[in-house]
């Protein structure tokens, strides 16, 4: 039968076999929707049989320990063993500590009944929220900007240096680890195959909004394109009123740039950029933003004469702004989510 494409083909290089568990159909559709259930057969001395519960995504902690207590007994004591590529060091250890057995690769598998023990117990970096970098190229990987490319390359189109890199790619394999692979000894950013939303789900919780600061600045809204030379884009409430069916209400037009990008054009126009104080009106609201935008969205040039930041962005930069009791503002805001996974 077909291999789910995450699964190791082998296991002490000797290939192992699978067919549908027997006891699949016994098992509430709580489990099976986040699980499927296979009967491994693997010939090491002797054959050896057992019950692998897979999953492409981060599994529950909870929903695995029930689901191993329930296989247990359904099988008659057959052992159980999760693979998923995305267990994290946090959860591997939870498993081994609990007795629990597990393959997320051919280098990390703890299955006591086998007598082995191969996983990475050393201290990694554990899931926190990104740093701008590194959420930077997360978004990248989600939009199939930038996917196989190596350490090197990044350093290149990040501008970073490449122990920084290194950190950024430690803080993302702390979320997702089947996003770095290991060739030799260089490290590669790759997609193995999952969706744009299934990757976003997974990161969701561990970005930031990339709006660092903003201000209001004393310049005239008519001029866009002039802005557009100097490689500002639409962003903030404006890029989405651009972007959706929420109506555009002309107060105010907002831009997006970076502080390296706007301390340059401070030092090439002295007294343009200066910011007005916040009681002022202005037609231009500068929003600075901790990256820069690597893909930006042309559609918005032909109605206001400027590119607008992507939609990944957008939805980013205005997710912690809009409440949901804003129920217009809200639904554009879940509209950019949408175009943006598809």
């Amino acid at each position: 039968m077909d291999y789910p494409s995450y699964l190791p083909k082998t296991l002490f290089s000797i290939p192992f076999s699978l067919s549908l568990e027997p006891c699949a159909d016994e098992v509430p559709r709580l489990y099976t929707k986040d699980f499927l259930l296979f009967r491994a057969d693997i010939k090491i001395a002797s054959d050896f049989e057992f019950c692998l519960i897979s999953s492409a995504k981060r599994p529950d902690l909870r929903k695995i320990e029930k689901l191993v207590e329930l296989m247990d007994k359904l099988t008659g004591g057959i052992p159980c063993v999760i693979a998923s590529p995305e267990l994290d060091s946090r959860q591997k250890e939870t498993l081994a500590r609990g007795g629990i057995s597990f393959i997320q690769n051919e280098r990390n598998m703890f299955m006591p009944f086998l007598g082995t023990s191969v996983y990475q117990s050393v201290k990694e970096v554990q899931p926190k929220k990104l740093s701008p970098q590194a959420q930077r190229i997360v978004l990248n990987i989600i939009s199939g900007t930038w996917n196989n490319i190596s350490a090197g390359d990044l350093a290149c189109r990040t501008a970073r240096s490449p122990a920084s890199v290194s950190a950024y790619l430690g803080e993302i394999a702390a979320i997702s680890p089947s996003l770095i692979e290991t060739d030799g000894r260089s490290r590669i950013l790759r997609n193995s195959g999952f969706s744009k939303e299934e990757v976003l789900d997974i990161f969701e919780p561990y970005f930031s909004s990339p709006v660092k600061k903003s201000f209001k600045l004393s310049a005239s809204a008519k001029h866009l394109h002039q802005f557009a030379e100097q490689g500002f884009l639409l962003a903030g409430e404006s890029a989405l009123e651009a972007k959706t069916d929420l109506a555009f209400n002309g107060k105010r037009i907002t831009l997006m740039t970076t502080a390296s990008h706007l301390a340059a054009l401070r030092g090439r126009y002295p007294t343009y950029f200066d910011e007005l104080p916040w009681w002022h009106d202005a037609e231009v609201e500068i929003q600075v933003w901790t990256y820069p935008v690597d893909r930006s969205d042309v559609r918005t040039e032909l109605s206001f004469g400027i590119a607008a930041v992507d939609d990944f962005s957008l939805y980013l930069s205005l997710k912690s702004q809009i409440e949901q009791s804003d129920i217009r503002a809200f639904d554009a805001l879940e509209q950019v989510r949408g175009a943006a996974c598809r």
